[in-house]
C-alpha cells in the first residue's frame, strides 16, 4: 500500500510539472506575440526562443521569430526560422505565408509571391490580408507598367494573378476593366468595374471606365449616371482652388461623353481634343482610344451636314 502511494506521489507531481511547464511555455508563446502585435522584435525573439526551447508550438513559434529577425535585418535568421518551421510541418500555410512575408520585407518580389501562393492553397481561409493587398499592389504596379508600355495581354495577366492574390482588392479590378474597355471587352469591363466601386466606391477612374463600357453597350442611361457620379467624385477631390486647372482637365472626358449622348458633337470633339493637348503623358493606348471617340464625333457632325 506504501509503495503505490510513493508511486502515485511520483506520477502526481511529474504531471504537475509537466502542466506548469506548459504554463510557462504558453506564457513565453503569449509573451512573444505581445511583444510582435507592439514591434518589440527584441523582445518576440527572445519570447518565441523560449517557447521553441520549450518545445511550444515550435513551427508557429519560428514562423513569428521568422518575421521579428527579418525586421531587424538578420535576413538569413529570418530565412533559417521558416525554413525550420517547414521542417517541423510541411503542410503549415502559415510558414509559407510568413516566408512571403520575410521575401517581401527584403524585397524579394518574385520568391514572395511564389511562397504566398502555395500558401493559398495549402490554406486559402489563413491568408494574411495586409500581405495579400501588398503582394497584389506589386502585381497591379508591374500590370501599370505593361498597360503604359502597350502591353494589354501582359497587364492583364499581372492583374489576374494580383485578383488571385487579394480577391477584394479594389486596384487590379479597376485597371482591368479598363484595359478591357480598349479591348472592346465591354461586358468584362462592367463586371469588373462593378467589383472595383464595391470595394472602393469613391475612385472616379472606376465610374468612368464603365461610363465608356455602358455606352458602347448601348446603356445611354447608365453611361450617363457614371459619367455624373465621375464628375462629382472628382469636384469633392479637387475643391480647392488651386487645384480648379487639374479638375477642368481630368473632367474632359466625362464631359465630353455627355455632350455627345447630349447630340452636341462638336463640343464632344473639342473637350477630347483639348484632354489629349493638355495632358501629354496620357498613355498611348488611352490616346489611341480617345482619338477614336474624336473621329466618332466629327463623322457625326459630318452626317449632320446638309
Amino acid at each position: 500500500m506504501v509503495a503505490f502511494q510513493k508511486y502515485f506521489l511520483a506520477v502526481f507531481l511529474w504531471l504537475a510539472a509537466l502542466a506548469a511547464s506548459a504554463q510557462q511555455t504558453n506564457q513565453d508563446f503569449a509573451a512573444g506575440l505581445a511583444s510582435y502585435h507592439q514591434a518589440d522584435w527584441d523582445g518576440a525573439i527572445t519570447n518565441f526562443t523560449k517557447a521553441i526551447e520549450n518545445s511550444y508550438r515550435s513551427y508557429e513559434s519560428y514562423g513569428n521569430r521568422a518575421y521579428a529577425k527579418a525586421k531587424k535585418g538578420d535576413s538569413a535568421g529570418a530565412m533559417a526560422d521558416c525554413n525550420a518551421a517547414l521542417q517541423l510541418k510541411p503542410d503549415f500555410s502559415g510558414a509559407y505565408y510568413w516566408r512571403s512575408r520575410v521575401e517581401l520585407e527584403l524585397t524579394n518580389y518574385d520568391a514572395a509571391l511564389r511562397d504566398f501562393k502555395i500558401g493559398i492553397k495549402l490554406g486559402p481561409k489563413d491568408r494574411p490580408a495586409d500581405l495579400a493587398e501588398s503582394l497584389s499592389f506589386r502585381c497591379w504596379g508591374l500590370a501599370f507598367k505593361k498597360y503604359r508600355a502597350g502591353d494589354l495581354d501582359g497587364a492583364i495577366t499581372n492583374l489576374n494573378e494580383a485578383l488571385y492574390i487579394a480577391p477584394t482588392y479594389s486596384f487590379p479590378y479597376g485597371l482591368r476593366g479598363w484595359l478591357k474597355v480598349l479591348q472592346n471587352h465591354c461586358d468584362s469591363a462592367i463586371a469588373d468595374e462593378y467589383f472595383a466601386i464595391k470595394y472602393l466606391p469613391k475612385d472616379p477612374s472606376n465610374y468612368e471606365a464603365r461610363a465608356w463600357a455602358r455606352y458602347e453597350r448601348g446603356d445611354v442611361s447608365g453611361a450617363m449616371e457614371d459619367c455624373k457620379k465621375a464628375l462629382e467624385i472628382y469636384a469633392q477631390i479637387y475643391a480647392k482652388k488651386a487645384d480648379k486647372e487639374w479638375l477642368d482637365q481630368v473632367s474632359l472626358n466625362m464631359e465630353g461623353l455627355q455632350s455627345f449622348i447630349n447630340g452636341d458633337f462638336e463640343k464632344a470633339s473639342q473637350q477630347w481634343t483639348r484632354r489629349l493637348k493638355e495632358d501629354p503623358h496620357m498613355p498611348s493606348l488611352d490616346k489611341a482610344y480617345l482619338q477614336k471617340w474624336i473621329e466618332k464625333a466629327q463623322a457625326k457632325l459630318q452626317e449632320k451636314k446638309p
